[in-house]
């Protein structure tokens, strides 16, 4: 018999307290196997999933006083529990002291067990294991948690016995239900770190009180998800648990048949197949519920008939002998052969089972070769790629899953050592051992151990050769120590069995051989169930005659003929295959994009959108497909709805836990199943230096989390091209989605991309209707504050004042407001005003003089109503829905204060309008435009038609209401830098505003208001404004007073500034700060004409008289007699005192205005720097730093005044893309500026 390695030598003095005691298992000795029933297979990830079929183990134990097996052992002195030594007092029990009556004496006993006992619990702080190969040690803490008690007695150690106690199919108790709710509720929102929330507080009541009055209770999918994983985190037999953190979850809890239980495992086969690309997949069925379950009675998903012949012999899989006769039972008629696939066999709540073949399309199977022996592919081997353990029990926070099918993926030795060679299943070793030449009538000549080899290494060349995801059990052992080492950081312990982590061959090669485990039961976790056949025919027994017992076992025999089409099967999966789409935005493009990806996605998978803000980001962990759609606001900032998102992302990275992946895994084993797949498309204007940041940044994040980029950032730049730029990458990244999946369909896949032209632009004003109600239309700002999600307030006009020459041509505007006081509206010198306006009175008349009012009247307050159709089995059902995208209120109001009416219409609301015109020439263009090509972008960028120039062009398109309502978009705040001082002037908000006027065509077309400034320079004193004030906290007054500060801003890039300096005069006015500053503020400040516009003169002349500046700087690009001279000038004259300044000093920089002077100001002082000494890398450097530091401070807005110039030059850079010029010109006059 072979010796065993302790890795310890005899010594009669070892010392270890005797009341605190756990068994280490260390390693078992193995023995020639038996004849014995083939049992219930086992779940082991990685190791096929399935029961290793290997004969029962005698394990040795080190035991803590030293004894074992009747002979005195000494472990190192490091194996102990506390570090304390005390010799062992009183007899062993049967020659093992952990059985020993005085340890047993220590406390009371649980399950007759001392390890279990609650007084050794209680005492035991910690226990250390080693591995006698590396001599690395651990504490383990984690079993303290344990939930469970071993089935072990003074007499009996059960830790190598095959099956442990079976799950029991009586119902459980109130109490223990509760009880068991509890410890699971507590650790799930100790994991999303929401445990002192009132969230928690509130779910625990709510499970509380179900307990109370059903017995049990609903589990969130959420939970749902977290308890699944952690079910195989905690499973000891599994030696590829690295992966738990990846397990994609599939709840199947709505499901109520076999026949819809079948559509879900179909779905979970072809998933987690993957194309040979496995990925560890489970779907959850209904909990036990009144002693009726959902069972799968095939021990896994897939699996080979065993025949029982009438000699004795079987041809197939032995193991599955007993199965293959309950399918025959049924009415199944096997083939015969040796690789048969077993029907699958599933019973409903209870019901009887009904049978059910799987399509062989689905079932990948590798045949099997080698690499050098020939003869290998004659002997017609062949395996399947899934192993999917199907018969275990899920138990999770007290609910019982018996119906929770499960797979990962094979290790090579299941199916080389156990499957193939074992002597009770194919027990091919000797036939392979003779192909090969081997003497096979003498054990010495190792014939089995070689024959074992070989067949090996046949399995798993064939599986890479194959493209199937296989691992070598030297591989798995080692990823199983990581995994250890990454457990023992997260949680203190790693249970483990090591009778069933050591791989079956090579045992004491790998490193796991070495290690010691602790062996300890943990919920949530996996149980062994009764066969179901056995369960179910005693149920029916009973059921049929409960006073007279039957004889025999009977069934009641049932072949339900199922053939689902594989486009059905590809239906019911993409029903189940979740993608979410989020997005951010400022102006509402990135959201329209966002409804447009939905549209598509809708074709094949199961989509949810969301704004950012509304994400929970605990969500990611389980996600399949996330979508990104976001625009970028300022100079590389989120949007203020994506801020949250992305401060939770940056969280997460530091997180290692929750991070997307298990980082600690070998980089072999980070395959792309183990991430989530993503895409980003961003939008921005190339106006701006750092273009699509925010959407570049996200994909950067999410790429370090371990997350899969499945396609490209794409990117859209509202200066041209973005519609074309959107819908080239949905259409890319929509089909490399379906190949990720497996759900690739031509058919689905076109269907799909018609959302995507004007083919898939419909709508059927039928399906729509207004409905006056006797309301009163809600408050505006009431309103606004619903569809933004914000807390608006109702600020009150105190006076507008002109600020610029009338002289000058240009209006800059100072508005006051008051805020009543308002919390709502406090803010900070640099924050920003979100201001609601109003469109045109005039715009608005002609469009409703343009519309199909469909019945009402303009100025009555009505709801929307849309048609919705539902197939019951009844027929179809039609009902009327609230549409509540808007406050009820009247058409007049809607096209007024909630809808944006003056951006260009897109190419979808253009193709909407060609459905409404029978006029062949208009409906021609207006598809043609449609299309969203460089047609359509030059056409927005000459006219930038309103929507009443639109329908007064395309005068016979009479637009119904409804659509007016359902898809314009919405009118978006307009942001403002505040431009006062709350201590200065508390209750006001103070804007500078400049009023933005344009002409299309390069001023020969129309002439064009800006929404908000023209809006607020009409308004009155008394008028109220929907507003909000916005923090921009990287933007504020640095808090320590004696800070150089550096501020430039020309125009109304002014504006920020000026509530600065009034900030730093109440300062110096506050008799506590006895009218001293130690700082230099030095302002920058440019505008075209010293006589007309150089706004707030008199201001800063009294600031710098009061010595809140200390310097004036001013640059005017239009003086006459003078040269143009802008801030950027200003700042390289002075450049050796800026630098000095600055540098010298750690002061500030703060720039406001608009993208191309900021720009500029950046060269600057990249300019400033080299002349001062530095080289141009350690320029960028400085400038890289002081951006980290928030020393280098940017408000950045769009181009307004400036934006028909900025445009005309970027565009001027890019490529045309048509070359049909003669058609390009007839749209650039196709509207005419004398109907105007």
């Amino acid at each position: 018999m072979q010796k065993p390695h302790t890795g310890s030598k005899v010594n009669s003095n070892c010392r270890i307290k005797t009341n605190q005691r756990l068994t280490v298992t260390s390693q078992a000795y193995r023995h020639s196997p038996s004849p014995r029933p083939v049992p219930a297979p086992q779940l082991i990830i990685g190791q096929s999933m399935k029961r290793r079929e290997h004969p029962p183990k005698t394990t040795k134990n080190l035991i803590m006083n030293g004894e074992c097996n009747g002979k005195t052992s000494s472990p190192p002195n490091d194996i102990r529990n506390d570090g304390d030594s005390k010799k062992s007092q009183g007899p062993t029990v049967g020659g093992c002291p952990v059985m020993s009556r005085s340890s047993a004496q220590q406390g009371p006993t649980v399950g007759g067990c001392p390890v279990m006992s609650k007084s050794s619990a209680q005492h035991q702080q910690f226990v250390k294991i080693q591995n006698f190969s590396s001599g690395k040690q651990y504490v383990d803490t984690l079993h303290q948690k344990r939930e469970t008690t071993v089935t072990c007695s003074e007499q009996r150690c059960f830790g190598s016995m095959m099956f442990p106690e079976k799950a029991s199919t009586d119902p459980r108790p109130k109490e223990v239900v509760l009880s068991h709710a509890v410890d699971f509720i507590n650790e799930y929102y100790d994991h999303i770190k929401k445990r002192s929330s009132p969230l928690y507080e509130g779910r625990m009541k709510e499970v509380q009180e179900s307990i109370e009055a059903t017995g049990t209770y609903k589990l969130t999918e959420k939970e749902l998800i977290f308890g699944a994983k952690m079910a195989w985190r905690n499973s000891a037999r599994c030696i590829g648990r690295i992966q738990w953190s990846r397990l994609q979850v599939f709840d199947a809890r709505n499901v109520s048949t076999a026949s819809e239980m079948f559509q879900a495992i179909y779905s979970h086969i072809v998933y987690a197949t993957n194309k040979g690309n496995i990925r560890s997949t489970m779907t959850v069925f209904p909990p036990r519920a009144n002693g009726k379950d959902f069972r799968v009675w095939n021990n896994q998903l897939i699996s080979y008939a065993g025949y029982a012949q009438p000699d004795g012999s079987i041809i197939g899989d032995p193991a599955n002998v007993e199965f293959t006769e309950v399918c025959k039972s049924l009415g199944w008629k096997g083939a015969g052969g040796n690789f048969d696939v077993l029907p699958l066999v599933l019973s409903a709540n209870g019901k009887e089972p009904e049978m059910f073949d799987l399509p062989l399309s689905a079932v990948l199977q590798v045949e099997f070769s080698h690499p050098s022996f020939d003869w290998f592919a004659a002997l017609g081997l062949k395996w399947y790629a899934l192993p999917a353990v199907s018969c275990l029990l899920l138990d999770i926070g007290g609910i019982e899953f018996t119906g929770a099918p499960f797979n990962g993926w094979y290790m090579v030795t299941e199916i080389g050592g156990r499957d193939l060679c074992d002597p009770q299943r194919y027990d091919m070793a000797k036939k392979i051992a003779q192909g090969m030449g081997l003497d096979t009538n003498s054990y010495a000549s190792l014939w089995k151990d070689r024959a074992l080899i070989e067949a090996n290494l046949a399995v798993l060349y064939s599986f890479q050769k194959a493209g199937v995801t296989i691992a070598d059990h030297h591989s798995m052992a080692d990823s199983f120590l990581k995994h250890m080492d990454n457990e023992q950081r997260l949680r203190g312990g790693c249970p483990a069995d090591w009778v069933w982590i050591v791989p079956p061959i090579s045992g004491g090669i790998t490193p796991v051989f070495h290690q010691e485990m602790l062996n300890y039961k943990l919920r949530p976790s996996f149980e062994y169930q009764a066969d179901a056949w056995k369960i179910h025919s005693v149920k029916k027994k009973t059921e049929e005659s409960p006073k007279h017992k039957m004889k025999g076992i009977t069934f009641k025999k049932i072949a339900k003929a199922v053939s689902l089409s594989t486009a059905m099967m590809n239906n019911a999966m993409a029903k189940r295959i979740k993608a979410t789409i989020l997005y951010a935005t400022e102006t509402g493009k990135s959201e329209y994009f966002a409804d447009r990806l939905y549209e598509v996605y809708k074709y094949a998978f199961n989509p949810r959108i969301m704004c950012m803000e509304e994400y929970d980001i605990t969500d990611l962990e389980n996600e399949n497909l996330l979508l990104i759609v976001t625009s970028t606001f300022g100079n590389g900032n989120p949007p203020s709805n994506g801020e949250s998102f992305y401060e939770n992302l940056q969280e997460l990275m530091l997180d290692e836990e929750r991070s997307l992946m298990n980082l600690s895994m070998p980089k072999n084993y980070r395959k792309k199943h183990d991430k989530i797949r993503f895409a980003v498309f961003g939008l921005g204007s190339k106006a701006y230096v750092k273009f699509c940041a925010f959407a570049k940044d996200l994909d950067r994040i999410l790429i370090r989390l371990g997350g899969e980029r499945i396609f490209k950032v794409g990117e859209g730049d509202e200066l041209g091209g973005q519609d074309v730029s959107f819908n080239n990458w949905t259409r890319d990244v929509f089909k490399k989605s379906l190949e990720e999946f497996c759900l690739e369909d031509d058919e689905n896949y076109k269907e799909a991309v018609k959302m995507l032209t004007t083919e898939g632009q419909q709508w059927d004003k039928s399906n729509w209707r207004f409905v006056e109600t006797n309301k009163k239309g809600i408050d505006v700002s009431e309103g606004l504050g619903t569809i933004n999600k914000k807390t608006v307030s109702a600020c009150k006009i105190l006076s507008v004042e002109n600020l610029q020459s009338e002289q000058s041509g240009r209006s800059t505007i100072l508005v006051k407001m008051s805020t009543g006081g308002l919390d709502d509206m406090d803010y900070e010198p640099g924050d920003h005003l979100a201001i609601f306006p109003a469109n045109e009175d005039s715009l608005v008349n002609r469009i409703i003089t343009r519309t199909d009012l469909q019945g009402i009247q303009p100025d009555v307050v009505t709801k929307l109503e849309k048609q919705e159709m539902k197939t019951t089995l009844l027929g179809t059902v039609k009902s009327w829905k609230v549409e509540n995208r808007l406050p009820q209120c009247s058409l007049r109001t809607a096209l007024s204060r909630y809808l944006d009416i003056t951006s260009p219409p897109t190419p979808d609301f253009l193709a909407l309008l060609a459905n409404f015109t029978d006029n062949e020439d208009e409906k021609k263009n207006l598809n043609t435009l449609a299309a969203g090509t460089s047609l359509y972008e030059d056409w927005k960028f000459e006219h930038h038609p309103n929507l009443a120039e639109i329908l007064e062009e395309y005068s016979t398109v009479e637009i119904p209401a409804s659509l007016l309502i359902a898809e314009l978009p919405m009118l978006k705040p307009r942001y403002y830098s505040i431009s006062s001082s709350p201590r200065m002037f508390p209750g006001e908000i103070h804007l500078t505003v400049a009023v933005v006027i344009y002409t299309t065509r390069e001023g020969q077309g129309v002439e064009h208001n800006g929404v908000c400034s023209t809006w607020l320079s009409t308004r009155k004193q008394g008028d109220e404004v929907a507003a909000y004030t916005k923090s921009a906290s990287t933007f504020h007054i640095p808090s320590n007073p004696s800070t150089p500060v550096v501020m430039i801003g020309p125009g109304t890039g002014i504006a920020p500034f000026r509530g600065f300096w009034q900030d730093r005069v109440h300062y110096l006015n506050d008799k506590q700060n006895n009218g001293k500053l130690s700082a230099d503020w030095k302002l920058y400040f440019g505008c075209r004409r010293s006589d007309m516009d150089h706004i707030y003169k008199d201001e800063m002349q009294d600031a710098l008289n009061g010595e809140a500046l200390t310097d004036l700087f001013t640059a005017y690009s239009r003086e006459p007699g003078q040269q143009k001279t802008y801030v950027q000038d200003m700042l390289i004259q002075s450049s050796s005192k800026f630098y000095n300044h600055i540098m010298n000093n750690d002061g500030h920089i703060f720039v406001c205005g608009d993208v191309s002077m900021a720009s500029g100001v950046y060269k600057a002082f990249l300019q400033i720097l080299e002349e001062n000494g530095l080289t141009k890398e350690e320029a960028k450097t400085t400038m890289s730093n002081m951006l980290r530091e928030h020393r280098y401070h940017e408000d950045i807005f769009g181009v307004t005044l400036r934006t028909d110039e900025v445009t005309r030059q970027l565009r001027e850079n890019e490529t045309n893309e048509t070359s049909d010029t003669s058609q390009q010109l007839a749209f650039k006059t196709r509207i005419n500026p004398a109907k105007k």
